[in-house]
Formats: C-alpha cells, structure tokens, sequence
C-alpha cells in the first residue's frame, strides 16, 4: 500500500515538473520593418525550420519585396510545426508582400492605426493578377479567413485598416502592443527571444536590393575603368568584386534574361569609352543599364521602384559623369606627353641595350634618359651600343652601332 501511494506521488511530481516545464517554453520574435529581400527570407526559414520554440511572432511592417522572397517565408511558415502569429505594429503595414505572409500566418493580430492590404502587382497584368488573387485566397481560406475580401487585395488593390480587417475576420486580434499579444496567445510566461539580423541575413538583403545590385554594378565597373587606366591592382581587384557581387545579386532576385542582357550591354558600352574619352559611351551605357534596371523592378509585381529608382538615376548619372571626365582627362594628358616627348626625334640617337633584343622579340634600350620598347632585326645584346633607326608608334627600330 505504501509503495503504490509513493508511487502515485512520484507520478505526481513528475506531471507538476513537466507542466511546469512546458509553461516556461520559449517565443520567437523576428522583424520585417523593411522591403522584403532575401536576407529577411533566409532569416526567416532558418529560423522557422529550427522548430524549437513554443510558438513564433513576426512584427510586420513593409510596404512590400522581391516575390520569390515572400514565397519562401510562406513556404516556411506553412510548414513550421509550431504557431506562427504575424503582428502588424502601431502604425504599422502590411502592404502587398506583407499581407501574402500575413494570410499564410496561424493567427494575424493588429494594432491601432495599422493597416493591411494593396497586393495588386506592379505594374498591373490581368494574367499575374488572377494568379495572384487566386494564390493569397487559399492562403486565407486555408487558414479560416474569407478568401473573397483577401481575393479582393489584388484585384481591387483594397486597404483595410485593422479594426475594418477585424471586423472582415481577416485579422484574428486587436492588440496594442507585443505584450498584449502574448496574453491573448496564452504565452505571458514563455521565455521571449529576440531574433536579429545576423551578418548572412545582412548581406543578402544588402545584394538581392536592386537598387544596392545597380550601385554595386557601376562601382564596379568605375574602379575596374580607373585601375585599367591607372594599373594599381587594387582598383582592378575591388572592381571585379563589386561586378560579381552585383551579377549574384540580380542572380538572387531572378532578374530576367532581358534586364540582364540590356545590363550588360550597358557595362560593354561603358568600356569603349576607354578609347573614346568623351563621355558618349559612358553616359550611354549608365542610361541602357538604367533601362535594365526598371525591367528588374517591372519583373518584380511585389516591389514599387518609388524613391530608389529614382536616386539611381542621379547616381548612375554622377558617376557616368565623373567616369567620362577622368577618361577624358587621362586622355588629354597622354596626348601631351606623346606630344612632349616625340619619339620620332629619336632617329639617328644613339643607346644602350638594357634587355637582349632579339628578332621577333622586343627589348629595352635606354636612349637619353628614357626606357624604351625596341625592335631589331638582329640580336643585340644587354650592353651594346644601338642607333635608332626608325619609329613605330611608341616602339624604337633599332641596330647595332658601328
């Protein structure tokens, strides 16, 4: 008889310790307060995948992102195992991008002065719209809201404000702020942690922005023109860089092979003015590149070019400029050294061979008190005495003096 009431007290316990435990489990809090790229994407699904936690919340407040982003932290919402609640803040949006998310989410709660909704694409295709509108219906539906008034979003563009959303059961709470919410979810005891952007989820947004790729991309091609024309490596080498991480990023944002095709046409034409110098190349190639860019932001339904698009024109423009003015100098200061110095006032000088000339192999030779590029048809070697015979270009025909 003891041992069964010791037993029934072990068991007991062991229920209190368990429940105990379950009641101190932890919430996940990540943020989206920016234009959805795929750092934010990436941060999400690693996150979610983790499944460790008794529950997540995604405080939402966008105006909007890259499609192929916003289908990833649907897809990873929809498979989590755990409850995943979107809260659109005080004062917050959950514009275009943000209410897909928002429809794929367990539970959707709001604050005052927040607002949800305008999801057709941009610019608006009635093709894209239905596949659009059809898509974050059965998101809704899926999760018991009404999939008319989500359908509704795309092919109205409608905004609701969140007690009209509430009202419409597209938002499941009316909450003032996070601690409100975790009440309301019955997670007031539950360990909170903060989820921040790390490095990785950094870069990636930083490269994926098509704006930030267009900067990265003429950057790039400035510093590669200038070590060209000045070799140094270092402008070469940060150049390259620059270039590579541009094309990953149009590569992450599945930019179309006609953007693409348009932007590297823009960089080739910005390479001829290396031997133009007059600024026609240079600034021609910023504007086809300014083209390739807008049919990023076209091909993108869930992302507005608004005030970036715009100040990559005034930057694409400044830094045309100021390519076309460097190259132009830089000419100019050749042609009055290859006028200073005419090499042609070199025939009938004499030199000294400093490398082996050698028929079909050039060396050098030292004439006055400059190193030149010479030519023989016979072999000279290093320390013989030459004469200048002839000129071509900037290399020196010379032959063995007498």
């Amino acid at each position: 008889m003891m041992r069964r009431i010791v037993l029934l007290f072990i068991i007991g316990i062991s229920q209190f310790i368990l429940a105990f435990g379950h009641s101190g489990g932890e919430i996940v809090v990540l943020r989206i307060e920016t234009s959805i790229f795929y750092g934010t994407s990436d941060l999400i699904a690693r996150t979610l995948r983790q499944g460790y936690a008794e529950g997540y919340i995604i405080i939402i407040n966008t105006n909007g992102g890259l499609l192929k982003a916003t289908e990833e932290i649907v897809d990873a919402i929809s498979s989590c195992p755990a409850r995943v609640v979107v809260f659109i803040p005080p004062g917050g949006r959950a514009f275009s991008a943000g209410a897909y998310i928002a429809m794929a989410s367990d539970v959707v709660a709001a604050a005052n002065g927040s607002a949800i909704g305008a999801c057709s694409p941009v610019p608006y295709s009635e093709k894209e719209a239905k596949a659009m509108a059809s898509w974050i219906q059965s998101l809704a539906e899926s999760n018991g809201r009404p999939g008319d008034i989500a359908r509704r979003m795309v092919t109205e563009n409608l905004v609701l404000t969140s007690t009209e959303a509430f009202e419409a059961g597209v938002v499941d709470l009316l909450c003032s702020n996070i601690s409100d919410l975790l009440v309301e979810m019955g997670w007031r005891d539950m360990t909170i942690i903060n989820v921040e952007p790390d490095l990785k989820a950094e870069f990636l947004n930083m490269i994926s922005d098509p704006a930030m790729a267009y900067f990265l991309l003429l950057s790039g091609i400035f510093l590669l023109m200038v070590g060209l024309k000045t070799p140094t490596l270092i402008g070469e080498g940060f150049g390259v860089t620059f270039i590579i991480l541009a094309l990953y990023g149009m590569g992450l944002m599945q930019a179309g092979w006609s953007s693409t095709i348009i932007m590297v046409l823009g960089v080739a034409v910005m390479f001829l003015e290396i031997k133009a110098g007059h600024g026609f190349f240079a600034i021609g190639g910023v504007m086809l590149s300014l083209i390739g860019l807008f049919l990023i932001y076209q091909g993108s339904p869930f992302l507005s070019p608004g005030r970036k698009f715009a100040a990559s024109i005034c930057v694409g423009l400044a830094l045309g400029g100021i390519l076309s003015f460097y190259l132009y100098k830089v000419k100019q200061v050749l042609r009055r050294k290859e006028k200073f110095i005419d090499p042609r006032k070199l025939v009938g000088r004499r030199g000294v061979v400093k490398t082996e000339v050698k028929p079909g192999k050039p060396g050098v030779v030292l004439v006055g008190s400059e190193l030149w590029t010479a030519v023989s048809a016979q072999t000279i070697k290093e320390g013989e005495e030459v004469k200048v015979v002839g000129v071509e270009g900037l290399t020196l025909k010379v032959e063995r003096s007498l």
